[in-house]
Formats: C-alpha cells, structure tokens, sequence
C-alpha cells in the first residue's frame, strides 16, 4: 500500500500564486488582439483562468491518487492523445506555396477584420455622434423652455408689480398736486403778506414823513418866533444903544484891525482929549458906550 504524503501547503501556495500571475500576463500581452479579433479584451485570460479552474482540483485529486494505478496501456495512451491534440503545430516545416496562402489568407482575414472593426468605430461614431446632437437638441429644447417659462414668470411679477405701483404712482401723483396747491396757496399768502407789510411800511413811513415835516415847520416856526423875538429885543436894544453897531463891527473886525470907539469930542475940544483923561460931562448913555468901546480895545 503506498504512502500517504502531507501536503506542503507553501509550495502549493506559490505554485498557485505563479498560474494566477502568468494568467495575468497573458491578459496584459493579449488584452489588445482579443478585443480586435474576439470583441473582447478578456477572452483569452477567460479561457486561461477556465483552464486553471479546472487544473487546480485536477492536480488535488491527482495528488491523493496512486500513481501506481496510471501505468496501464489505456490511461498512457489517452493522455498522449490528449497532449498531442493540443500541442502546437508551429514547428511543423509546410510547404513554400502553402505557407504564402496561408500568410495571404491571413493578410486578408485581418484587413478584413480591421476594415470591420474600423466600421463598427465608425458606426459607433456616428452613433454617438447623433446621440450628442440628439442631447444637444434636447438641452437647447429644455434651455429653450426654461427661458420662455423664466420670461413667462418674469412677466407675470412684472404684471403683479405694477399691479401695487401703479396705486402707488397715483398716490404720488396727487400727493404732488396737492404739494403743488399748498406751495401755490403758500405763495399768493407770502405774496399778500409782503404786499401788506410793504404797504404798512410804506403808511409808516409816509406817517414819520408827516410827522418829520410837522416837527421840522414846527421847529421853524419856533425858530423864528424866537428869531423874532431877539431881532425886536436887539433892535430896542440898538435903539437904545446906537454905539452897539459900532461895537458889533469892532468885535467881527477885531481880528484884522484895532478899532478904538470913542465918543464924539465937545464942540472946540480935540477928538482925542477924552482917551489923555479929561473929564467931561457925559450922560449914561456915553459912559456905556465908553465903556464897551474900552473894552473891546482893550482885547
């Protein structure tokens, strides 16, 4: 009976780590012709990792199973076929003419996947082409609408606003005529109070005219009363004393020259007989006069 082995779990991990990491190799050196060729950048990691799938559980039951029993004719020769269905023909030397229309078929097969490919990109081109100016169209349509419905909304506030302006345009209109009215009633009352004070001032004044000229004849007419009065007083005053023109004389000329009055001299005397201070018979008329005439020649 044979040995049953443990089994080492670590080498089993790397072994599995390594499949997984060459499966995605083969995606990353694969990925551009698989989405050529299949239409799919995952086709070949597909299969591999169906491969995988179906090699690890392999290799566990091959692990538990007795190599002894694999000797026999059938089960070598069925995993030769196996193997050799599945080996590559690669290496296998063919035919020079055969080679070129293979390489020629091939050529062509891949022109015409390319010219395939590059229509289906176009046609997706197109597509999407004609989806963004469908998507366009729709949002200048929804651009479009939310501007009439904007405008629509603006309107109506509009409507709505002038609605409470227009009362309140009106109130200012006739607040401003009536402003307009009591500026104007203002006016004609401050035009008649200044006509009435100009008119009071003007009485007043021809009123202090009046009485300015009153004043001014009454003053004059006392004025000359007493001129009046001392006109008659100096001229009984001149009568009684005719020596007093002769002294008003000397008095207004006695800054230019000196006046000496003197009274007239006897009959035979010598005018100058009563200034050396001889004595003669006067009346009181002449001593005044003597008087003021020595005086005045005295200043």
């Amino acid at each position: 009976m044979a040995q049953r082995l443990k089994t080492d779990w670590t080498l089993f991990g790397t072994v599995v780590l390594m499949v997984l990491f060459g499966a995605l190799m083969i995606y990353s050196a694969s990925s551009v012709v698989a989405d050529i060729r299949m239409g799919s950048s995952y086709y070949f990691a597909l299969r591999q990792l169906i491969w995988i799938s179906i090699a690890i559980p392999l290799m566990m039951f091959m692990k538990r199973l007795d190599y002894h029993k694999l000797q026999t004719p059938a089960v070598a020769f069925t995993a030769m076929g196996l193997v050799l269905r599945e080996v590559d023909m690669g290496k296998v030397d063919l035919p020079p003419d055969y080679r070129a229309g293979m390489e020629k078929l091939l050529s062509e097969e891949l022109e015409t996947e390319k010219i395939h490919y590059t229509l289906q990109l176009k046609e997706a081109q197109v597509k999407q082409q004609q989806l963004e100016a469908e998507a366009d169209k729709v949002r200048r349509q929804t651009a479009a609408e939310a501007a009439g419905q904007e405008q629509v909304i603006a309107a109506r506030a509009q409507e709505e606003t002038m609605k409470h302006i227009l009362p309140f345009k009106q109130k200012q209109i006739e607040q401003r005529q009536l402003e307009a009215e009591a500026d104007k009633v203002a006016r004609i009352r401050t035009a008649e109070g200044a006509a009435e004070a100009r008119r009071i001032e003007a009485k007043g004044e021809a009123d202090s005219r009046q009485k300015l000229a009153d004043a001014e004849a009454y003053r004059l007419d006392l004025v000359g009363k007493v001129s009046a009065g001392q006109m008659e007083r100096e001229g009984a005053l001149v009568s009684r004393y005719p020596l007093l023109i002769q002294k008003t004389l000397a008095d207004k000329l006695s800054d230019k020259v000196q006046v000496i009055i003197a009274p007239l001299p006897a009959a035979g005397k010598f005018i100058g007989s009563s200034l050396l201070g001889e004595q003669s018979p006067l009346n009181p008329v002449d001593d005044a006069a003597a008087a003021a005439a020595h005086a005045g020649s005295s200043r």
